[in-house]
This record gives C-alpha cells, structure tokens and sequence, in this order.
C-alpha cells in the first residue's frame, strides 16, 4: 500500500488474510541388519502439510478480481489474449497452492471442439475466466526422501531417493508443444499429428488440428504430479589401517558420486527447459597422512 513520502517509506506491508496449516512429519532410521562384516541401515521421513486460507483483506480481494478483469478485457479485445498457465488466485476455503481453471469434459467427438463445464453445471463450447475453479494443488499431500546404506569389509553403498504423491501440476509444455504451437515455424509434438481430432467420431485428447483457437486453461491439461527421484549415489571403500599404515598412511578411501540418477514420474515432461539438469560424476581420492 503506498503511503506519504514524508513518512520516509513509500510502502509498507500488511497482512492480506489468514492461513491454517495442518501437517506432521515422520522420521525413520533403523539398523536392519548387522555382524562382524556386514551392516544394513534405512533412512527416511515424510512430511505432510495442509494450508487452508480462511480469511481474506481488501488488497486480496481486489487482486482476485483485477485478474479476472484482465480476462475479460483480453478476450473482449480485438486481439484475444491467450492464457496457457494458470495465475494464482486466492479464496477463502481453498489453498493457497491451489490450481484454477475451467473443468473440461474433453474434446467432443463430433466436431473436436473442447466442452467446458461452467460453475453452474452446464456445458458450453465457450471458455470463460469467471468459470475457473479449483481443480487441483500444487502441494502434495506427502513428499520426502529415503535410502539406504550397506557396509562390507570396508566397502559401502548409499542411495538417496526423494519422493512425492498426492499433487497435481498444469503442464504447459505439453499446452504449447500440441495445441498451441505453430506448426510452421516450430518443432513440434509427434502427438500433434498422432493424437490430434480429425473427423468425426474421433475420440481423441486434444482439438482439431485445423481448430482455429488457442488453449486457454482448462482442466485438461492437469495431471497428477507424483514421482521418485533416485536423487544420490554414493560408492567407495576405505583400506583397512593395518594396510595404509605399511605406506604410512592415516586414512586412505576413494569415492564414487553421482547425482539425478533417473526419475520414475507419472508426468512425461522434458527437463531442464526453465532449470538446468545435469547428472554429475566424481571420482576422489581421500589420503590422510
């Protein structure tokens, strides 16, 4: 909010509503098996949160409806706008992770236009923005990493796997790469032509390929967002003492250690487009004299 500039401040910060978060986390870390030679240990926690708003300022409200106005004058214009994520909005009840957009029946067989679903239950081909509701969560309902160590004669294993379920994500990759791409000018989706609405009776995940229109938010491209990471790994031995004292020697132990391993998802998407992914290798040598 702005404020006199005599005060020394041009702004200053209030808050915009309340929000309820509800969660717990659990930790584990057991020793499954062990002996002269061997060891074998787990490790993992989870961790669950819940944030609910329930109370909303002035400043919020406006701002939920600025967004809405910004729709509507996009689409009233003479050159309509196209909106291919979702925009964060908050409402009392909802979280505020949620993901907003109009509920989609799919594409229509008959003709391969998109049906959408209004507030009031009814279908329309028409997509409007005061239509959008809440039809996923960026948060997931339980997220955490585990792994496991073994140790042998000197030699050790450990592995790091970080996990999700229970959320949802808007794939705007898969928006712009189909539906919305120039096929002219662009590398494009197989599923463009492999998945696209061609005649009638034709039951297929996305529009017409000669639609003249463009994907605005739609439920249609929400998916569940739940994955494994095998995230770490970590390979070496360290010389027995009686062996590394002969030369000398304190310590002695070389190391293997590689990172983002593979990914089980139940998205297809292509990483590294907006963060750069990498796997790394390294090999060390680690003397103590």
């Amino acid at each position: 909010m702005h404020i006199r500039h005599s005060s020394g401040f041009d702004t200053y910060s209030i808050n915009a509503g309340g929000i309820r978060n509800e969660g717990i986390e659990l930790n584990l870390n057991a020793t499954v098996f062990r002996d002269e030679d061997w060891m074998v240990t787990l490790n993992g926690n989870l961790a669950h949160n819940k944030n609910t708003i329930t109370e909303l300022g002035e400043e919020a409200q406006l701002y939920n409806e600025s967004i809405l106005s910004e729709w509507e004058n996009a689409q009233n214009s003479e050159y309509r706008e196209v909106l291919s994520a979702p925009v964060i909005q908050y409402y009392e009840g909802a979280s505020k992770s949620a993901i907003y957009a109009v509920r989609s029946a799919g594409i229509d067989p008959a003709n391969g236009r998109e049906r959408f679903i209004k507030k009031n239950g009814m279908s329309t081909y028409t997509w409007d923005a005061n239509d959008q509701v809440v039809v996923g969560d960026n948060n997931p309902d339980a997220q955490g990493s585990f792994g496991f160590n073994v140790a042998w004669k000197g030699f050790y294993l450990n592995t790091t796997f970080l996990y999700q379920w229970g959320g949802q994500a808007y794939n705007e990759t898969l928006v712009q790469k189909v539906e919305n791409v120039d096929i002219s000018n662009s590398n494009v989706d197989r599923r463009v032509l492999t998945e696209r609405w061609r005649k009638p009776g034709d039951r297929t995940p996305f529009y017409a390929l000669d639609a003249n229109t463009a994907t605005q938010v739609t439920s249609r491209f929400v998916q569940d967002n739940n994955y494994v990471n095998f995230s770490g790994l970590s390979l070496g031995y360290d010389f027995s003492t009686s062996l590394i004292s002969k030369w000398r020697l304190r310590t002695l132990g070389i190391r293997f250690n590689m990172n983002d391993i593979c990914r089980w998802s139940t998205i297809k998407e292509e990483r590294g487009l907006s963060y750069p992914f990498s796997r790394n290798f390294s090999f060390t040598v680690s003397i103590g004299i």
